[in-house]
């Protein structure tokens, strides 16, 4: 089914070829055009270049939009009139009107009603020839609402309003409830999903042990230190981020911040042997681990960031990484993010980070660009033939990448014919 992994997809899509992810984007809008309302809004963000969706979950996802993004006035267009139609005919079947909300989520006209209260000022602003059918599918969806549906929406909605507060605001507020017994997990969740200064992560680190759900706890800590190590990593402050990141606990999130600090260190001609410790941790961890999906992509991870300064490391761990995956049934080695997620009872927090290095065909392609012979040697080793035939294709990307221009150009003369 349609689903969040689509808001991050596309975007990333955009960043290497945004045409490509328009068309993309189109053909996702056309294949689940009949999907519930709630989930044909993940396609909401992308033709507005937002950073959210539009609706009541707006702010339980959120994607960093690519530099250079250009909106696309024509997608915009074709997403509203795809999302009132759809919402025409889910108040026209009593089926979809009568069925009951997913586990955690609100009453699928909640999603319609606030939707559309987001898409309302684009209408007036930049498509008033939509306005008279807006104005129709908001007629018919509000008079849905139930007063039961309306005070979910009414208290969901008040809850958010905490994200638009800057970090002293929230402070405040956080101290506030604890002092008059009112602190819940999700105030201090979305406090630490705000944070962007080393100043505010230290003032709120001693709140983290408040959190009373013991799975709550676990999973804010580790977003809490992954987040301060990759900010540590970006002030170029090495010890404090590995510091950091030896908080956190999966194997994989810990992996991306150690790629992330060897990469910085990489920059700097001095730095490489510190690059090259961190780095050999990475392995150590990624050996000492059961075999698994996450396993193969923190492997395919240090092969990519390996052959930018030893090709050799490279070529072993690429090695490791193709002996895992023949170890596994029907692995999942093509994303190029890694999830994460805070999950209470009535909330749900989830953050996306591409990591490129991780995926097959980018690993293959990297190395192979100075070692077509022994690059083609491990994809060959793949036991999987569809996972070779991608392999394969990804070294003789750079074959005809690489072929000398004037080779090209010669042979287009040749072709030419006599006058």
């Amino acid at each position: 089914p349609l689903d969040s992994h689509w808001l991050w997809t596309l975007y990333a899509t955009a960043k290497e070829n945004q045409t490509l992810a328009d068309q993309v984007y189109l053909e996702a809008l056309n294949a689940y055009a009949n999907e519930t309302p709630r989930r044909l809004l993940f396609l909401s963000a992308y033709p507005f270049g937002s950073e959210r969706t539009f609706g009541a979950d707006k702010y339980q996802f959120g994607v960093k939009v690519p530099a250079g993004f250009v909106p696309n006035p024509k997608l915009q267009v074709q997403f509203i009139n795809t999302f009132f139609s759809r919402i025409d005919r889910f108040l026209n079947n009593p089926e979809d009107l009568n069925k009951p909300a997913d586990q955690y989520r609100l009453p699928e006209i909640t999603y319609i009603v606030s939707a559309l209260q987001d898409i309302e000022p684009i209408v007036l602003q930049k498509f008033p020839n939509l306005f008279e059918r807006y104005s129709s599918v908001r007629a018919k969806a509000t008079a849905q609402m139930s007063a039961e549906a309306r005070k979910k929406l009414e208290d969901t909605q008040k809850m958010y309003e905490k994200y638009g507060l800057n970090f002293e605001e929230r402070l405040k507020r956080l101290e506030e409830a604890d002092s008059e017994g009112k602190l819940t997990d999700d105030m201090i969740v979305i406090l630490v999903s705000n944070l962007e200064t080393e100043e505010a992560f230290a003032k709120t680190e001693t709140w983290l042990d408040k959190i009373k759900d013991e799975s709550v706890r676990e999973s804010t800590i580790d977003y809490f230190y992954f987040k301060r190590s990759q900010l540590a990593a970006t002030e170029k402050r090495f010890d404090e981020a590995k510091k950091y990141a030896n908080k956190v606990d999966e194997i994989k999130h810990k992996a991306i911040l150690y790629f992330g600090i060897a990469e910085a260190q990489l920059k700097n001609a001095s730095q490489q042997s510190e690059a090259n410790d961190i780095l050999l941790e990475v392995a150590k961890l990624a050996h000492k681990a059961d075999d698994s999906v996450e396993k193969a992509q923190v492997l395919l991870g240090l092969a990519f960031i390996y052959e930018k300064f030893n090709h050799y490391n490279a070529l072993n761990e690429l090695g490791e990484a193709i002996r895992t995956i023949n170890k596994l049934e029907n692995p999942d080695i093509f994303t190029t993010a890694v999830y994460s997620q805070i999950k209470g009872k009535d909330f749900a927090h989830y953050a996306v980070f591409n990591t490129p290095g991780f995926n097959l065909e980018t690993a293959f392609e990297e190395i192979s660009k100075k070692d077509f012979e022994l690059s083609l040697s491990n994809a060959q080793n793949l036991q999987d033939k569809y996972f070779r035939t991608l392999a394969v294709l990804a070294i003789a990307k750079n074959c005809v990448e690489n072929q000398p221009k004037n080779k090209i150009e010669n042979k287009k003369s040749t072709n030419k014919p006599k006058q």
